[in-house]
């Protein structure tokens, strides 16, 4: 993964925790659905949201900073799961 921007999807039925320690936002997708994103966990970006039974996940892993993927694009992506 060194020098590359790696875009990864996770799609579970087990919930998806975070420790406490790691700074969490609160994002609305497609208008009633309730995320959180993570805006930087060790050169990382995490949107993740709860659909029905199943947990989904898109962590962004950049080569430079976590902020050449914004939270708009990530929404924009979680938004074009069906």
């Amino acid at each position: 993964m060194k020098d590359k921007n790696v875009i990864e999807y996770r799609i579970t039925n087990i919930p998806i925790t975070y420790s406490n320690e790691i700074k969490q936002r609160k994002v609305v997708i497609h208008n009633n659905i309730e995320a959180v994103f993570i805006p930087k966990d060790t050169m990382k970006r995490i949107l993740s949201w709860q659909d029905g039974d199943l947990y989904y996940e898109i962590t962004y892993f950049s080569k430079v900073t976590p902020s050449e993927l914004s939270k708009k694009q990530l929404v924009k992506m979680a938004e074009s799961f069906n």
